[in-house]
């Protein structure tokens, strides 16, 4: 797997470039158009990097793991009748993290557009963004040995 590495664009079509090379060359490594690379976008300004929201530090105290198993329950008591049937714990963490809720997990998207959403979302759009490319394909090769992206729900 590659490092992680980090570039500084000055010029929109430069940056622009730079993410259309990246995903031509996950498709051209997986010789399949459509091979997906993940997106994330958040403000510079934070300085969290690609730190969970359960592990950044809240307003009053910081979160620990074990406040997500707190978290769990009460967002699945609370949400009662009105969350879908036949959730498991990772649709649920999914629910919490759309909603909100500080979990382990991190939002990536197949969609360029809505990484850079959400990096601009905050009010102090004249400052640096970040924006990062995920090869998943690479990731799970590295992490579990399977060259894929795997559908949980087949």
């Amino acid at each position: 797997m590659e490092p992680m590495t980090e570039t500084h664009f000055r010029d929109w079509g430069a940056f622009e470039d730079a993410v259309a090379n990246t995903v031509a060359a996950v498709k051209h490594r997986r010789k399949s158009a459509s091979a997906v690379v993940f997106f994330r976008g958040q403000g510079a300004g934070g300085g969290y990097g690609l730190t969970p929201s359960l592990l950044r530090p809240a307003a009053e105290r910081w979160y620990t793991p074990s406040d997500e198993h707190e978290l769990f329950y009460e967002f699945q008591s609370r949400g009662g009748a009105i969350l879908p049937p036949g959730l498991d714990s990772w649709d649920l963490l999914f629910l919490m993290r759309h909603h909100g809720a500080p979990t382990r997990l991190l939002d990536w998207s197949e969609g360029f557009a809505a990484a850079l959403f959400f990096a601009l979302r905050e009010e102090h759009a004249e400052r640096d963004l970040d924006l990062w490319l995920l090869d998943p394909y690479a990731l799970n090769s590295a992490a579990c040995g399977v060259d894929d992206v795997l559908d949980v729900r087949t």
